[in-house]
């Protein structure tokens, strides 16, 4: 489990840095908002394709192998980026990168799932979740601070490099749990509920996906360093994608991702009112918030799934945190044209208002009970 979760920090040191460094490399070419918000849209929505197709992936050839296959893709895209910041060619070369990282994502959380069994699936999964969100602190951060200080082609020859260091790590298989079914039922009947409590993650990853395409962007216009308000927020989701693990196993998933949905749209009331160096402020409380919604999200689909079902489940958390990232940044960028930054940031705001009503409508029915298996599990 150690080694698994050592590759993942690789993988996620890839999507995170570039999620955030080709945005700021295309803006130092002066690319409209528009074509910013484009390269991260299309890597998103080519996220999600990758999601749907990874569990026909894993039914075929497992976790490991694919999983080496991505990092060596990963290590390839930070390198090619370095060839051209013309928009064109960057929204392509950053879809085919999402196409393999929605297969890294799936096929990663599916190795995890597989090793433990379902009493401390959810808990395996934060932890999982910890491990992908850290390099967004520790990752992210040092390839802003690398782009700012030392240049473009720094950051994204050490993103490369660090993808490649993770492959020696999947050298040796690791041994799944018995591929029994633990489930109650799986994961391809759904129930309604469960449906619209996804459906609603799904528009929190979108002001996820806006937040971390423009705000950057934002702040260096403003003169202000972008890296406090990437540090921030990747601190905040790293350590509530953990902790939300603990939380889950006191309360139901609609509550937890309800005060996730809250805390985040306060962040944004925050993101709106504050000056630049306040950023990291509203930074740290929208990772919290986005990283109790994500885990909530996960422990829903997947506590409860049979093992050979792992995959599917997982596919569809990360097509609802991928699709949502690439709609809002795509979103963001319309409407940041239209109104300008700092009033897109109170439409965002209304968007959580929103969500955190149909949260509140979701737990006000009487299905809201088909979940209390998420009480004091692990």
């Amino acid at each position: 489990m150690l080694r698994l979760l050592l590759a993942t920090l690789g993988l996620f040191s890839g999507y995170h840095g570039l999620l955030v460094l080709v945005p700021l490399w295309l803006a130092a070419s002066d690319a409209s908002q528009l074509a910013i918000g484009a390269v991260t849209g299309a890597f998103m929505l080519a996220a999600v394709a990758g999601h749907l197709l990874a569990p026909r992936v894993v039914d075929r050839w497992s976790t490991r192998g694919p999983f080496v296959l991505v990092l060596l893709a990963t290590a390839a895209a930070a390198l090619a980026h370095l060839a051209t910041a013309a928009a064109p060619p960057s929204v392509f070369l950053s879809a085919v990168r999402g196409g393999v990282y929605g297969i890294g994502a799936v096929v990663s959380a599916t190795a995890v799932a597989h090793l433990a069994p379902p009493p401390r699936r959810a808990r395996a999964l934060a932890t999982y979740g910890f491990a992908a969100a850290l390099p967004g602190v520790i990752g992210s951060t040092a390839v802003v601070y690398l782009a700012e200080e030392a240049g473009f082609t720094a950051a994204f020859v050490t993103i490369a490099a660090i993808s490649l260091a993770a492959v020696p790590l999947l050298a040796l298989p690791a041994q799944p749990a018995a591929a029994e079914d633990h489930a109650e039922q799986p994961v391809g009947t759904l129930q309604p509920g469960t449906v619209r409590l996804v459906a609603i993650f799904c528009g929190a990853a979108m002001a996820y996906g806006a937040l971390l395409t423009f705000v950057p962007v934002h702040l260096a216009s403003l003169g202000a360093a972008a890296y406090p308000f990437v540090l921030a927020t990747a601190s905040g989701l790293a350590l509530f994608r953990w902790a939300g693990g603990v939380v889950v196993s006191h309360w139901e998933s609609g509550i937890t991702l309800g005060v996730g949905v809250g805390i985040s749209g306060l962040a944004m009331v925050l993101l709106s009112t504050l000056p630049a160096a306040g950023a990291p402020l509203a930074g740290l409380a929208f990772g919290a918030g986005f990283g109790l919604s994500g885990t909530a999200t996960h422990a829903l689909l997947t506590t409860r799934t049979a093992w050979a079902s792992l995959g599917r489940a997982n596919a569809i958390f990360n097509v609802a945190w991928s699709g949502g990232m690439g709609l809002g940044a795509i979103a963001f960028g319309a409407l940041a044209t239209a109104t300008g930054t700092l009033a897109t940031y109170v439409l965002t705001a209304l968007w959580h208002a929103l969500l955190l009503a149909l949260v509140a409508l979701w737990l006000a029915r009487s299905d809201r009970w088909d979940l209390r298996w998420t009480r004091r599990l692990g």
